[in-house]
């Protein structure tokens, strides 16, 4: 079917309507990706933090479990220190008493002997300083004096004799010399039945009667 136009005016034609002006695509589609990209970056951290924190939650746990470990052997650790220092406490005093009741007893013992070994000598002191023996005595001659001091240094029990002062006495109707000297004693050596050349060994009781004992 073909239509005329009669008036001779040309129709109007339709215009396509303009996209409105000031939006464009690019910035819509933008900012959608940086919101996507940035939940994804925070996920992430979230996620690895979340990890860390485990993690270290952990990690406490089994050091608070190894220090409960540890404050109990520390515990019992001193209780045995305690133990130990008493069994060490009680051995010293045992020490100490045998030390009290036998030693001075083996050494004037043993000092005794040695004293009946030397002729013409005898001793009027024995006074102990520490560990060092302070021995006074007279003899009537100086022969007499230094076979004593080798009866020492030989006796295995004495060291260290050093004689402090010798000197002549001329009181009295008879000649004497009066002695001083320090000596140290070994508690527990092995002491020497061999007496000096020329001198038998004699009882101990004699001993301890002529060093005044």
């Amino acid at each position: 079917m073909i239509r005329i136009n009669l008036l001779g005016v040309a129709k109007p034609v339709a215009r396509m309507a303009a996209p409105a002006e000031g939006i464009a695509p690019e910035a819509i589609i933008l900012p959608g990706v940086f919101l996507v990209v940035l939940l994804l970056i925070s996920g992430f951290i979230f996620w690895y933090w979340s990890n860390d924190v485990a993690r270290l939650n952990k990690e406490l746990q089994r050091q608070k479990n190894e220090q409960a470990r540890l404050a109990g052997i520390m515990e019992q650790n001193k209780r045995y220190e305690q133990q130990l220092n008493q069994l060490e406490l009680r051995l010293n005093t045992i020490h100490l008493l045998q030390s009290s009741r036998v030693g001075p007893v083996e050494m004037m013992h043993t000092l005794g002997v040695l004293v009946d070994r030397s002729s013409d000598l005898y001793l009027t002191s024995v006074m102990p300083k520490g560990d060092v023996l302070a021995l006074e005595g007279v003899s009537n001659s100086t022969d007499a004096i230094a076979n004593f001091i080798n009866a020492l240094d030989h006796s295995g029990r004495f060291g260290n004799v050093q004689l402090r002062q010798s000197y002549q006495d001329n009181r009295g109707t008879r000649v004497s010399y009066k002695f001083t000297m320090d000596c140290t004693y070994k508690q527990g050596a092995p002491e020497s039945t061999t007496p000096p050349a020329g001198r038998p060994a004699q009882g101990a009781g004699a001993g301890a009667r002529q060093a005044g004992l």
